[in-house]
């Protein structure tokens, strides 16, 4: 019983050594960057987003993200709540910081 016990208690520390380990490789590249974005023209009066990551430019979105076509949002403040929706993404190491359609509906971006 005794080595049952050691087995165990062994098998424990060497658990939470994969687990420590692990967290150390999943480091977030973007904690200390500064991520900015600047709202764009696009086709048909409608609106999109880049975003720049230490000053260059990461991403280009002249259109709504999963949606069919290039038109972009139709005003400049859904524009500007998706991006900051997708940089939140990015600081939290999300990456890519894919848009569903449900999130965008719950962002209210798509009326």
């Amino acid at each position: 019983i005794e080595n049952y016990k050691q087995n165990i208690e062994e098998a424990n520390t060497a658990k939470d050594f994969k687990v420590e380990k692990k967290s150390k490789q999943s480091t977030n590249p973007y904690i200390n960057s500064k991520i900015e974005f600047k709202i764009i023209d696009s086709e048909n009066g409608t609106f999109g987003y880049d975003i720049s990551i230490d000053g260059r430019t990461s991403i280009h979105q002249p259109s709504i993200p999963g949606m069919p076509g290039n038109n972009g949002f139709r005003t400049k403040e859904q524009a500007g709540k998706t991006a900051k929706f997708v940089i939140q993404k990015i600081r939290n190491n999300i990456m890519p910081p894919t848009v569903t359609i449900q999130e965008l509906d719950s962002l209210k971006v798509l009326k």
